[in-house]
């Protein structure tokens, strides 16, 4: 069934290094149990605004208590895909948003997430243009290397559409 989604592309400057935050999917999730995944996605609620619900999602997902002009638009993606593990198809509308938080925001991951990564944006472009594994860390520092199986968050079009506005939004010089 065709329905709409939001995707939040979490932004930062970790010692100086441009890159993304991504979540672990919690291991009883029915979709992608364990996956990495952007850094809060979600369906939106009739009647609910894509802007309102990716900060819900924020919210719900990672604790991160956004503001609204803290976002900026990605643009929206048709996108239509398997459903992994469990079977079925996706069609789905999918709006995306970007936010720059410097350093380690102050996530606090509710039930469906178990932690969050950060991840160099070279190291993100490497893994989705050549199926290249992601080195990174975990918030605490300690290095992690996300297998490329383990990425649910690979759509062509969005991340054709997102890359040049992470880019820029991750500029030295940007403060947004």
């Amino acid at each position: 069934m065709f329905h709409h989604v939001c995707h939040l592309w979490t932004a930062s400057r970790w010692d100086g290094t441009p890159g993304l935050w991504l979540q672990q999917r919690a291991f009883d999730r029915p979709l992608y149990p364990g996956g990495y995944d952007l850094s809060s996605t979600g369906h939106i609620d009739p009647g609910e605004t894509p802007e309102a619900a990716v900060l819900r999602e924020a919210r719900e997902e990672i604790g991160l208590d956004l503001s609204p002009d803290s976002l900026v638009s990605g643009g929206s993606y048709r996108q239509r895909y398997p459903r992994g593990e469990s079977g079925g198809f996706d069609d789905e509308l999918a709006f995306a948003f970007l936010t720059r938080l410097d350093g380690i925001p102050a996530f606090s991951p509710g039930s469906e997430v178990v932690g969050m990564a950060f991840v160099p944006l070279d190291v993100f472009a490497a893994a989705y243009e050549g199926a290249a594994p992601l080195m990174g860390r975990r918030a605490d520092g300690s290095r992690l290397t996300i297998p490329h199986e383990n990425l649910c968050c690979l759509h062509d079009a969005e991340w054709k559409g997102v890359r040049s506005a992470l880019q820029t939004l991750l500029a030295p010089e940007s403060t947004k």
